[in-house]
């Protein structure tokens, strides 16, 4: 097992949603703007509201193609430790296969993703038939402060299966998981 990190910086993560409605009337133009806003608090370590393992990518997916991510000592972080994550407590992933990303081999498509459908799924998703569309541009995001997390089981509940729903075109994701590792 690695080492986990002492210093993760950060701290919160927050959602912000907005909108504003608006109707023409004769004489005025009411409207009805709002802000939703939600901060969740972290801290370094294993209990609730904590995690001392991060992992994040950018990735590519040939046309129809899918990968499997091994959240139980199959990912490897950005100082070279193995990670083996025994709960999430936050999964996000963007289909970013509408954007020109760093990659230079990519050009920006309308690729859907598929996330879910692993025979031995992380359990967010409870079975292989569990499988959530992302379209391009759109984003998943799912966290769970508890203590216990997303509870990850190695070699029955630990695949986080990514696939290319397009048979013609590739694309690409931007994924983070942060969780703890005991």
């Amino acid at each position: 097992m690695a080492t986990p990190l002492s210093n993760i910086l950060l701290q919160r993560m927050v959602v912000e949603i907005g909108a504003k409605s608006e109707t023409s009337l004769d004489n005025s133009t009411p409207n009805d703007p709002f802000t939703l806003t939600h901060a969740i608090a972290f801290a370094f370590g294993s209990g609730a509201s904590q995690y001392d393992l991060v992992w994040h990518d950018t990735r590519l997916l040939a046309a129809g193609a899918s990968e499997e991510l091994d959240v139980a000592g199959g990912l490897t972080d950005a100082f070279g430790n193995t990670l083996t994550f025994d709960n999430l407590k936050v999964i996000f992933v963007a289909n970013a296969s509408d954007e020109a990303i760093t990659d230079p081999s990519h050009t920006a498509t309308i690729a859907d993703l598929l996330i879910g459908g692993s025979a031995t799924p992380v359990p967010v998703f409870d079975n292989a038939g569990d499988i959530l569309p992302l379209g391009a541009g759109d984003v998943f995001l799912t966290t769970a402060k508890a203590a216990a997390g997303i509870d990850v089981t190695a070699a029955t509940g630990d695949l986080l299966k990514i696939e290319n729903n397009s048979g013609s075109l590739e694309a690409a994701y931007r994924i983070a998981l942060f969780g703890d590792s005991a």
